[in-house]
Parts: structure tokens; sequence; C-alpha cells
């Protein structure tokens, strides 16, 4: 799994991992999107706010899962590796400063079934054929993890073509087009996660994207949604609901501070809320 080229820093490192990623993806029939930190990081380019960047990369899976098997067998063969605790993560060893990291990609995959959601009903892709003891029956599969009210990201097209560069592990330079979520498309997934202890950043994410450049244009498609969809303005109504909610508020102005230094009169929460009460009403 050792890869030769070596890294400055463990976000170019990542970022080689994606453009990797990537470049395997294309290259069979998959239909894929690519989620999580890298969306907010890249489409907030020139923004007056920057984005820390994020240590991992998140694939939002179509439904074709043969052509996922076959996209997966192909990540496997460029020196990908199942984790042997997360069952949807395959990792790559890079070395970054001349100390060896290990990254992992997350697979994820679409669905409204609040079941699985609850239960984390993990989606089989392909048999490892090993067993986690000797005595057991079953083999390890290499899974996709449920990823809620995201079928949306597909059905509607939220997202679009990026051109992205970077470096690969065998130290090649290449720039390539992903299919990158858009801003809509990440702010509808924030709605339901925003609360959740363990992603402090949620918070930050989705003001730094409603306080940037292209803050109208994200508005008015959430807008033009939510009219479409009862779902998403469902999400919306979720979001401004608990942002009302004084201690709510609060915790979201801190979290949005660990990340940005703002002025003790700007309130972030206040700021989302009086954008997105309208689409929720």
């Amino acid at each position: 799994m050792t890869a030769t080229h070596q890294y400055p820093s463990i976000l170019d490192a990542v970022r080689g991992c994606l453009v990797e990623t990537c470049q395997c993806l294309n290259s069979t029939e998959l239909k894929y999107v690519v989620a999580g930190g890298w969306v907010p990081y890249l489409r907030s380019e020139g923004n007056a706010l920057s984005h820390p960047g994020t240590n991992d990369v998140d694939i939002l899976l179509g439904s074709d899962w043969g052509a996922v098997k076959a996209a997966t067998l192909r990540l496997l063969e460029r020196g990908y590796v199942p984790s042997a605790k997360h069952p949807f993560q395959i990792l790559k060893e890079l070395s970054v400063a001349g100390r060896s990291f290990v990254f992992n990609v997350d697979l994820m995959y679409p669905t409204d079934d609040t079941e699985a959601v609850k239960t984390i009903k993990f989606k089989q892709i392909l048999d490892l054929g090993v067993k986690n003891t000797a005595h057991q029956l079953e083999s390890r599969f290499l899974a996709s993890i449920p990823l809620p009210g995201m079928r949306i990201i597909f059905a509607q097209k939220l997202w679009a073509e990026f051109k992205i560069e970077g470096t690969l592990p065998s130290g090649e330079n290449l720039s390539l087009e992903i299919p990158l979520m858009d801003e809509s498309g990440l702010l509808i997934s924030k709605c339901r996660s925003v609360d959740n202890v363990k992603r402090g950043r949620d918070a930050f994410d989705i003001f730094l994207l409603l306080s940037g450049r292209n803050v109208g244009d994200i508005v008015s498609k959430l807008t033009d949604l939510a009219k479409s969809s009862l779902e998403v303005k469902g999400e919306i109504r979720k979001l401004v609901e608990f942002l009302s909610k004084p201690d709510n508020s609060k915790t979201f102005d801190d979290r949005v501070r660990d990340y940005a230094a703002l002025d003790e009169a700007v309130s972030p929460a206040k700021s989302v809320m009086a954008l997105l009460r309208p689409i929720s009403n």
C-alpha cells in the first residue's frame, strides 16, 4: 500500500487521494457524486471566509450495483485496501513529509429508508472472502453506508462537473473533471446533521456557503426546490426550527467561530435563519 510520492501536507495528500479515486471511478460506468468536506472547500473558493479543508474522501454511489462493484474492484487494483473496522471504508497509505498516513474513502448510498439509517443498514458491495473468526460462517463484505434523504442529489441533479488538479501517489500531476455535489445539495444534507455533537463543522459549512459570493444563486435554487419538493422544504424547516431555539443558536454561533474570526455583533445563526425562513414557510 506504500506510495512513492512525498506530499508536503495532509491536504495535498488527501487531494491526491481524491484525484486518484475519481480517476478510477471515471474510468468505469459508475454514476457517483463527490460529497462531504470537498464540497464547501472547493465551492467556496474566492469567498471572504476560507475553508480549512478535509481529511477524507466521501463518495455517494449511484444505484447500478454492478457498476459499483466494478468501480470498487478498480480501486482495490490501485492499492486501496478494505478497513478492518469500518466495512464502508477503503484505505490508502500516503507519505506526507516523510511520515506515512492512512487516508480513507467512505462509500455511501442514498436512501429514504429511515430504518436503514437508524440501524445503519450497510449495503453489500463485494465479498472479501475473509472471516472475522475461523468459526464464522459468513465472510466479510466491503459495503456502503446509508446517507439519509440524498436520493434527491441524483433525482434533481444537484451536482455539477468541477475541474480539479492534484498529484497522484505515483507523482504524476493530473487534472480532471469530477461530479461535485452543489451547494444546495450540501445544505440539504446538513439540515439534519447540524445538531450532531460530533459534526461541529457542519455549522461552519452552512454559514460559509450562505455568506459567500454565490449566496443569491444558492437561495434561489433552494427556493425552487422547496416549491417542488415537500421533503426539501421539510429539511430546511428542521434547520430553521433548530436555530430558532436560543441554546441551539448559541451553539451554532460558537461552532462557526471555531473556524472563523467574526465580529461579536455577528450572529451566524440569525443570518442563516433570515435567508432560510422564507423558504421554509
